[in-house]
């Protein structure tokens, strides 16, 4: 690669979005490359997704789960920050639109429901992955060996990546990409080219730990989305445009009167 070619590839910012919620403790300062930044915000920052390119968090954050027992049994408590929750998914929305890149951290296991209970909407990682035709279900325990079928990832997920739980659908409007497998199932993906699902285990927190982690983590999302822009849809190659159509079409009708002018030209 030239190094104008370099110079003019595309500089990402990125937000890192609630980590302590994780009981990770977010560097004071940006994280840069020549390909991005990373800027770490708190779970309650007045910053929005839609002033970033990328926005990155961990899966289940805006919910919390407790087991307890009395006397008789034992139950499952929750909660939920709802008004945090309504606004995030605002934002999301917004980023999307204008082109940007959500990136959820798959750490857990599901709880969508209990005793009667539906808490299938109550995190953003959830609500972005509810499609018709779309299932999650939870592994009997966490798989730390999985099949790797991005390059763009496979550095991040050799180190960090490790499944609770694993998808599958039929729905053919949904534009999946699988990042990895693991027993033969899909445990991370692309879904419709802006939301991305990575199989993870929580980073110990040390500075040059969380430095790498989250490095190594945008340089695959960034690089697979650099990818991803170049790669022309199926579709469009099908597809016919009317106005093109409709200038094919008045082009050999010319062509046809000039044949006919020549031939009683010549004649």
């Amino acid at each position: 690669m030239s190094d104008n070619q370099e110079s003019n590839e595309r500089v990402y910012n990125i937000l890192v979005y609630g980590i302590e919620k994780k009981g990770l403790s977010a560097p004071s300062e940006e994280l840069s490359t020549r390909n991005f930044s990373l800027t770490f915000e708190s779970f309650k920052t007045a910053r929005r997704f839609n002033e970033f390119d990328i926005v990155i968090l961990f899966q289940g954050i805006f919910e919390n789960f407790e087991r307890k027992s009395n006397y008789m049994s034992s139950y499952l408590t929750h909660s939920c920050d709802n008004n945090e929750l309504d606004k995030r998914k605002k934002e999301a929305q917004l980023l999307i639109d204008n082109g940007g890149l959500l990136c959820f951290l798959l750490n857990e296991t599901f709880i969508d429901r209990d005793d009667g209970r539906d808490f299938s909407g109550t995190d953003l990682t959830k609500y972005h992955l509810n499609y018709s035709s779309f299932y999650r279900d939870n592994f009997r325990k966490r798989i730390a060996s999985l099949d790797i079928k991005s390059d763009e990832f496979r550095q991040f997920l050799s180190i960090y990546g490790a499944a609770c739980s694993h998808f599958h659908h039929y729905n053919k409007y949904i534009d999946w990409r699988v990042i990895a497998n693991a027993s033969g199932r899909a445990v991370g993906m692309i879904l419709n080219r802006n939301s991305y699902f990575i199989p993870t285990l929580i980073p110990d927190n040390r500075p040059e730990v969380l430095s790498e982690y989250f490095k190594l983590l945008a340089t695959g999302i960034t690089s697979t989305n650099n990818k991803l822009q170049t790669l022309i849809p199926g579709w469009v190659e099908e597809f016919s445009f009317e106005e093109e159509e409709k200038l094919i079409k008045e082009r050999d009708a010319l062509a046809s009167r000039i044949s006919e002018i020549d031939d009683r030209h010549t004649g």
